[in-house]
């Protein structure tokens, strides 16, 4: 997920909600690791945003 997005012209202007869709997948991920009781989660910080998305899919599923 880019936190640019490009015109036809090829300009690239900020993606304004690229930083709270990060923030968001982060908090939901550290909820995962609370709620499983993770010992040794990942450092999200340094994930992609798609990575992010893909742990939480992975654990965050009920059971």
């Amino acid at each position: 997920m880019s936190q640019n997005f490009s015109t036809e012209d090829g300009q690239l202007y900020p993606n304004p909600l690229g930083w709270q869709v990060r923030t968001m997948l982060i908090a939901i991920a550290q909820l995962v690791v609370k709620g499983r009781g993770i010992v040794n989660p990942p450092d999200f910080g340094r994930l992609s945003n798609d990575e992010i998305y893909h742990f939480i899919a992975k654990f965050g599923q009920a059971q």
